[in-house]
């Protein structure tokens, strides 16, 4: 016990003088750490002590991420801030008796020559967007959600210092995405999340744009973009044609047969294959568990002669499911020069099987069943280098070591070097990566 009292005094003291160092720093190194964290907290460092208590007003960063937050909290917070240049600007409300305040809150943002600004808001107008917030030259990064909202209207937007826009559950026209774009001269980077409406996204104009993202959305169906060298396409629900992604060397498909309900199999053979044909010069390609599904059915239906792809690094989610299977094999044929290939494999419920042919006990995942998958795979590929297999699903201790010890083995017999990694439950922890 008194060893206790002695160590518990110590560790007192070691605290009081760490708190000394931290308050001995400079305000603009702290207020670089308040920016990091909520705005609520920041503020709630003001009670430390004197040292503390006008640090936050200077913070170079603002975010009200509450959706419940009420308004006169942010005036009270906005009218005590300081600082002249302002870095981030984040709020998100939900609540309909906000909308009245927001052109404040966007003009103060704007005052302060916000770089990044991130606005996330329901039920709100287009017209209670101030015109303001489109003529603004400082923002660089620019985040808008907007649910429940109409469409973004077509007008000028002078954007010149934007390099990256991201818009979520926003309906966009045709008109006013190549508004928005042909406004913002060195964009570089676009990501659409659950936006609808749109049917072309031209980007041919747009030279300095390298990254493409889209999720969720019901477009385009048209996408022409020569210059970007990063695409990924996740859950796209139509038909979706690549016109133009000449310039490609990453891309990310993921997308379900349940999407494609008013297609035929052959049909989404089709679309699947004219997809592949231009992403055949793509040096690195991630496919997920759903389209390999896709695939592997509509391959099951449908004939119609398959790209051969240039990819040399190939990663593959899966669920060890043989619907997967037939996709992943032709996939492998058709990749002559790969030369990395990645498995990760899922945890279990994560992707809904489109036909349950192959049921796997997840819970107690069978070494040999992962060799087995991993040793069919190496028969198709004669340029391999290196394989990487993550598991993200439950496995015991024995059962990791055993596997460790067949993948060893497996990596003699086949001279390809295989990386074993893991997040796995066990025990209570994780297991790091070997």
């Amino acid at each position: 016990m008194a060893y206790e009292r002695v160590h518990s005094r110590g560790a007192d003291h070691h605290l009081r003088q760490s708190g000394d160092l931290i308050s001995s720093l400079p305000d603009e190194i702290l207020q670089q750490i308040l920016s990091l964290i909520r705005t609520k907290f920041a503020i709630r460092t003001s009670i430390l002590s004197k040292r503390w208590r006008h640090v936050w007003l200077d913070t170079p960063s603002l975010s009200f991420d509450s959706f419940s937050l009420k308004a006169h909290t942010i005036n009270q917070t906005l009218a005590r801030y300081t600082a002249r240049k302002m870095k981030t600007f984040h709020i998100c409300t939900r609540m309909r008796q906000n909308v009245p305040y927001i052109d404040t809150w966007i003009k103060f943002a704007m005052s302060r020559n916000v770089e990044n600004l991130t606005l996330r808001f329901d039920h709100l107008p287009s017209s209670n967007m101030p015109e303001f917030f489109y003529n603004n030259s400082s923002v660089e990064q620019l985040s808008l959600e907007l649910h429940f909202s109409p469409m973004i209207p077509i007008c000028y937007v002078p954007w010149t210092s934007l390099k990256k826009l991201s818009l979520s559950s926003c309906k966009l026209s045709d008109e006013c995405t190549a508004t928005i774009l042909s406004c913002c001269p060195i964009l570089e980077s676009v990501t659409l999340d659950s936006c609808d409406q749109l049917n072309v996204l031209d980007l041919s104009k747009s030279q300095h744009l390298t990254t493409l993202e889209i999720d969720q959305s019901l477009g385009p169906t048209q996408i022409v973009a020569p210059y970007i060298r990063y695409l990924s396409l996740t859950n796209f629900k139509l038909p979706c044609t690549l016109v133009d992604v000449s310039s490609l060397t990453a891309a990310i498909l993921e997308t379900s047969l349940c999407l494609f309900k008013n297609l035929k199999s052959e049909d989404i053979l089709v679309v699947l294959l004219k997809m592949l044909e231009k992403l055949r010069d793509v040096e690195k390609l991630t496919f997920s568990a759903k389209f390999l599904q896709t695939l592997s059915l509509a391959l099951a239906l449908g004939r119609c002669p398959f790209p051969s792809v240039k990819v040399n690094d190939l990663t593959l989610e899966t669920t060890l499911s043989s619907v997967e299977f037939p996709g992943i094999e032709k996939l492998l044929q058709n990749s002559p020069g790969v030369k990395k290939l990645t498995l990760h494999v899922l945890e279990p419920g994560t992707v809904p099987l489109l036909i349950p042919i192959m049921n796997i006990d997840y819970q107690n995942l069978e070494s040999e069943h992962v060799v087995s998958f991993i040793k069919v795979l190496l028969k198709f590929t004669k340029t391999l280098e290196k394989v990487v297999v993550r598991l993200a699903c439950y496995i015991d201790g024995r059962g990791f070591e055993e596997l460790l010890g067949m993948v060893s083995m497996l990596s003699h017999e086949y001279n390809v070097s295989i990386v074993l990694s893991s997040t796995c439950r066990i025990r209570g922890r994780s297991l790091e990566c070997y």
